[in-house]
């Protein structure tokens, strides 16, 4: 499901928008159009916050 929110997300919102991701359990998927904020992400390798390119 994360891909699909992903995927809408890089063709329809604007650029800067924020994507959260819950639930990882350490893995960090990589999103096409989508970069992983690093310096606020992973928290405990739950939460990831990926912006809009």
């Amino acid at each position: 499901m994360h891909q699909e929110v992903a995927r809408v997300i890089a063709e329809k919102e604007k650029k800067g928008a924020i994507f959260m991701v819950y639930g990882l359990h350490r893995i960090l998927p990589q999103y096409e159009g989508l970069s992983l904020l690093g310096h606020i992400s992973p928290l405990e390798g739950i939460l990831a916050l990926y912006q809009k390119d």
